[in-house]
């Protein structure tokens, strides 16, 4: 690699930058409808198949004159202009149908492992041996879906190897480098790669091609530092790639997936090996450089910390953290192994979890795709108060009539974990129907390309979705508002029962009010009623039971595929939406405003130091919340000031872990940044922030969104 000329990881990833905001969403559907207008005599699934190959065969092939890997996002078909075509073919697209969220069409990592030990041509031989096994009908048709899938991203990788040989005629700066390229993408068409250059090429095309012409959006790639590492190690004991080179080729991984919001590919970092021992090695440290060097919101890092993981990985990840980008989030690997082990996953594969989306959990490589849904667990305070009505929406909602006895404040909890369990079940419900449209005829909704590569679909000759995977589809609920949940709890015990203050008829009428005429009932409200965040047991042990309950009920339901349904901590931005369809709650907070953010405090209320808020959080049972969990906090960049600085985050992290604390994620920019950027957008486009799960560009995020950052407490001392 050293003999050829490159372009320098900085100018790409300006160039990808450039052409993310230059190109719209990419259009498939002019092709899609001719592709499955001409196949209507095939099977569903082959028909897929075949669409799949046809969107191969279609799009445009867009990359960089010097960049070390190939393959791109910007997968753009030719889909013409004329309104009246474009609305036809997306009306008959709509009979075909495909799977949405909800109903487990993406948010999953693929089997990488797998992949880089055979290689296309293995996997293919791998489908072909069970198309020969099997005799049954359903699962020959599949199979042989499979193998036109398989074929259709072999030949993709043919068609790039031709036409960068012929481009690389008319370009002598970089023409020995494009030949190189182009043998790589003829080998890795059929072969299994032998080099890590080789190896993180054949990952990179695979998750373009996975989401790109697969219209799937959010799939991960795994533990990237685990399956890359043997390659690495080979190359470096052979000689033939220094530790610089490895750099520069992941420093072009990364540019590569660079300011592409509308994709969280996360990768994870770290924790421990399948059988337990530390997984940290050279490459995890090579990867975290390689994200703080390019310092673009692309891709997603997660930072598993283990007890046996050393403290200089910690440190490395926090000063990836301290330049503002966001990440790495850093998570409890021993706890988060011990949550999926009480959820029942056998402890080889408890280990070998990834965070697949934003922190999203499941096994890469067995699991059908993921989905979500939120709670909105603040309305069912105001249900209990309103016997079931929903102030926003004009109609009865919630639980009505239920007889509670509101009396005494355990006569209200007691309503109030009611209205949980009826609101819980509806909210459910809509899932598991939606879910049901598509598992009631699995053999329409297939997925040939994401099947290949998920254990252990080619050998069952089942799909994904329909018996194929290892673990069936999971679908996680966002538990929201925690901290607006037990503000409000404690509010209302201590006002209405513990001191005697006002009546619940007061109350409703301050809240529908909006506090309006209530302005010092408020400020008493906020300011004499203890607040989660503060490590007060009145308060931080409510949240710890409502918590636990909510993961109690979701135990007794399950997806139509036999998968779990499981609670997670965490909001993406859901808490302002959400916030936007909830009336003012008692612990203060007025109509429409933000509820608490995931497993977080609400922003501004945690007044005792960024030690008695992680202390608070920490109370929560996380092996409740197998699924995934967010803590946003934000330091002050003089925090974070120099090797001292760094090493008391380090301590930070370990502290809160060893509390039984799951998940920290950080923001380091100051607050007078965030308020420039807001007022002067132009002069801070490169601005990076974590958001919850991700990272964005602050100044392309809503009004709302940006406000509820900010809104966030500041830390200025550990």
């Amino acid at each position: 690699m050293i003999n050829f000329d490159y372009i320098d990881y900085k100018e790409l990833a300006k160039w990808t930058s450039k052409e993310m905001r230059s190109y719209p969403e990419p259009l498939y559907i002019n092709v899609m409808a001719d592709s499955f207008r001409a196949s209507e005599n095939m099977p569903m699934t082959c028909r897929r198949a075949k669409c799949l190959d046809d969107m191969f065969k279609s799009v445009r092939l867009h990359f960089c004159h010097g960049e070390l890997l190939l393959g791109s996002w910007i997968m753009i078909n030719d889909c013409g202009s004329q309104k009246k075509v474009l609305k036809r073919n997306i009306d008959y697209l709509n009979t075909i149908g495909r799977r949405s969220f909800v109903g487990s069409n993406d948010h999953q990592t693929i089997d990488y492992p797998t992949l880089l030990e055979m290689g296309l041509g293995g996997i293919l031989k791998k489908a072909t041996d069970s198309l020969n096994k099997h005799s049954d009908f359903k699962k020959k048709t599949f199979l042989s879906s499979v193998i036109m899938a398989l074929s259709a991203i072999s030949n993709h990788f043919v068609r790039w190897s031709e036409e960068i040989k012929v481009l690389a005629e008319n370009c002598p700066k970089y023409k020995d480098l494009m030949l190189f390229q182009s043998k790589m993408l003829k080998k890795l068409s059929k072969k299994a790669p032998e080099t890590y250059w080789e190896a993180l090429q054949l990952v990179t095309f695979m998750n373009l091609c996975v989401y790109g012409c697969d219209l799937r959006y959010h799939m991960a790639f795994g533990r990237l530092d685990q399956y890359l590492y043997p390659f690495y190690k080979s190359d470096i004991e052979k000689g033939i790639l220094t530790e610089d080179e490895a750099q520069t080729i992941m420093d072009h991984f990364f540019a590569k997936i660079a300011d592409d919001d509308r994709q969280v590919r996360n990768i994870e970092l770290g924790g421990v090996t399948r059988d337990g021992n530390d997984a940290v090695n050279p490459l995890t440290y090579i990867i975290l450089e390689a994200c703080k060097r390019v310092g673009k919101p692309g891709g997603n890092l997660t930072a598993r910390i283990n007890t046996l993981n050393p403290d200089k990985y910690v440190q490395k990840c926090v000063k990836v953290i301290k330049t503002g980008i966001g990440y790495p989030s850093v998570y409890n690997d021993d706890l988060q192994i011990n949550a999926l082990q009480k959820w029942g996953y056998p402890t080889p594969d408890a280990r070998d979890y990834c965070q697949n989306g934003c922190i999203e959990v499941l096994i890469a490589g067995k699991h059908a795709p993921w989905s979500d849904s939120r709670f909105d667990t603040p309305k069912c305070i105001n249900y209990v108060l309103r016997d079931g009505y929903d102030e926003i929406k004009g109609e009865y909602v919630g639980l009505r009539n239920c007889k509670a006895d509101l009396s005494t404040w355990e006569g209200f909890y007691k309503a109030f974990k009611d209205q949980v369990s009826f609101c819980f079940d509806l909210s459910i419900n809509i899932c598991i129907n939606e879910m049901k449209k598509y598992d009631a005829n699995p053999l329409n909704f297939t997925s040939p390309m994401l099947s290949a590569f998920t254990q252990d679909c080619i050998e069952r000759g089942l799909d994904i979705c329909d018996g194929g995977s290892v673990y069936p589809h999971d679908h996680g609920v966002g538990v929201m508002g925690i901290g607006t949940v037990a503000d409000s709890l404690a509010a209302i015990k201590h006002f209405v029962y513990d001191k005697n203050v006002w009546s619940l008829d007061f109350y409703v009428k301050m809240l529908d009010d909006n506090f309006v005429h209530y302005e010092e009932e408020r400020k008493r409200i906020i300011h004499e009623t203890p607040k989660y965040g503060n490590d007060i047991d009145y308060v931080d042990l409510l949240a710890r039971d409502v918590a636990k309950y909510i993961s109690k009920i979701s135990r007794g339901y399950k997806t139509p595929t036999g998968g779990n349904i499981l609670c997670l901590m965490a909001a993406n931005v859901n808490n302002v939406w959400s916030g936007r369809e909830t009336g003012a709650t008692p612990d203060g907070r007025l109509a429409f405003e933000p509820i608490s953010d995931a497993a977080s405090p609400t922003f501004g209320r945690d007044k005792n130091g960024a030690t008695s808020s992680l202390k608070s959080t920490a109370k929560i049972d996380y092996t409740d919340f197998p699924a995934g969990n967010v803590i946003n906090m934000r330091l002050d960049p003089s925090v974070l000031k120099g090797d001292r600085g760094e090493k008391s985050v380090v301590a930070l992290i370990r502290s809160y872990f060893a509390l039984g604390g799951m998940e920290l994620q950080f923001n380091t920019n100051s607050k007078e940044i965030l308020e420039k950027a807001m007022v002067h957008p132009e002069e801070y486009e490169d601005l990076v922030v974590r958001v919850s799960g991700f990272s964005s560009l602050y100044v392309n995020l809503d009004r709302g969104v940006q406000e509820d950052i900010l809104a966030r407490t500041t830390h200025y001392s550990l």
